[in-house]
């Protein structure tokens, strides 16, 4: 990339951060792919991802401390979101620990960085900035927006025929299809949500329902079982949450019948048929050979794990203890998102992030008592229903694990809170 372009447009975003913290926030959202614009400052790797975040907290703390604000913000900060603090806190320190452990410290380092400390930034920025109803609408429409950017480019390398996998899967500007899928699943869950809300606000509506169509359009092309997995237990969710009984029968069954039609779609084609062939090597019997490999690195490391970001190294080397030659060697994660968790933060991490789901199943139980009668109801259904299309793609994939998935992870995770927040001062 020109550098002259990247610096010139982080300047750009400066002045628009320093105008508008929340135009700034949703700029980050829209453009969660830039962290693979990378650069080098000194001898320090960074990307346009992060330098946004950073330059963004700046303004924010210049701001504050310009309106002489700075310590009655952060003071309400804690008070409003206590709970939230301390789950961010415990788990930038379980990866804190699995940094100190591993064998690469600078490689931890620069996981920590990139997948701990700027989304943990981004988030306390948005609970600083985030407050009522529209502001959470556009904050879904942004990362709406860079799904169906994302989508898009894939989809024009897929007419054109460039840039593709070596299996001609959309990949978009990733390398794994898998990635694509595990950023615009959960988005396109939350976006029906919001779909279902908007209701007779038809201009927001059709774009609504034109993004998601792109993004699900490049969603079929990744040809990602993680991600229809996701997608399918997200609107699964979604129509289980409606209030009318008989509308929820009727969906539920409406959903079972298109379901079986897409599976009797997907079995024409050569990836599906090759996926229950047991025989033959696939990507259901690599992940069960990957899985099995990566347990026996456990068994060795399962209080503090491998270390951030140093799951590759001790799993090659099992693998070919294992197996001659193994079905996958060149393995960065371990296909399942709580395995990876243990394996790279050992339990101390597993605990942690188990302790972030409860927490947001506590916070969504109690908002379903108080949002039935307002307009908040499919929001909050959106959000959970998202955080278990994340889960449901996690048995298979790691959607964490990365700069984009690990801020929209967050992103899903405080939502809840913030409606409650909202709620309860009106």
């Amino acid at each position: 990339m020109n550098l002259i372009f990247f610096y010139t447009s982080l300047l750009f975003f400066l002045i628009l951060a320093s105008i508008n913290t929340r135009l700034g926030i949703y700029i980050i959202l829209i453009f969660l792919p830039t962290y693979l614009l990378r650069v080098q400052i000194w001898l320090i790797p960074t990307t346009w991802l992060e330098l946004t975040i950073y330059l963004l907290f700046f303004a924010v703390v210049v701001k504050l401390i310009w309106q002489k604000k700075l310590i009655v913000s952060l003071k309400h900060l804690y008070h409003k979101y206590s709970i939230v603090l301390l789950s961010l806190g415990l788990w930038f320190l379980a990866a804190l620990v699995a940094t100190f452990v591993s064998p690469d410290l600078k490689l931890s380092a620069g996981v920590l960085k990139g997948w701990w400390l700027d989304p943990i930034i981004l988030i306390l920025i948005i609970l600083l900035n985030i407050k009522n109803r529209q502001q959470i609408e556009k904050t879904i429409l942004a990362l709406l927006l860079g799904s169906a950017l994302v989508s898009l480019y894939g989809l024009i390398e897929h007419i054109f025929g460039f840039g593709l996998q070596a299996d001609g899967l959309l990949n978009a500007m990733y390398k794994p299809a898998n990635y694509v899928a595990m950023l615009i699943v959960p988005v396109t869950i939350m976006s029906l949500g919001l779909l279902f809300y908007y209701k007779n606000n038809y201009r927001y509506k059709y774009l609504t329902i034109f993004l998601i169509a792109i993004s699900l359009v490049a969603l079929f092309y990744t040809k990602s079982y993680g991600g229809f997995l996701g997608f399918s237990l997200g609107v699964f969710t979604l129509l289980f949450w409606q209030e009318n009984k008989r509308k929820k029968i009727i969906s539920i069954i409406l959903f079972i019948i298109l379901g079986l039609s897409g599976v009797s779609i997907l079995s024409t084609q050569a990836k599906f048929k090759n996926i229950i062939n047991f025989t033959e090597r696939n990507s259901l019997t690599t992940r069960l050979q990957i899985w099995e490999i990566s347990t026996e690195v456990l068994k060795n490391n399962l209080i503090f794990g491998v270390g951030l970001g140093n799951f590759q190294k001790p799993y090659r080397k099992m693998a070919f203890t294992m197996y001659q030659p193994p079905l996958e060697w060149d393995v960065v994660k371990a296909h399942n998102l709580f395995l990876n968790t243990l394996l790279e933060m050992g339990i101390i991490g597993l605990s942690v992030l188990l302790y972030l789901l409860i927490v947001f199943l506590w916070q969504t139980k109690k908002l379903i008592r108080l949002v039935k009668t307002t307009n908040y109801w499919w929001l909050v259904a959106g959000t959970f229903a998202a955080m278990i299309s994340i889960l449901s793609h996690g048995l298979l994939d790691t959607p964490f694990f990365k700069n984009d998935l690990a801020i929209l992870f967050l992103v899903v995770f405080i939502l809840p809170f913030i409606i409650y927040k909202d709620i309860k001062q009106k």
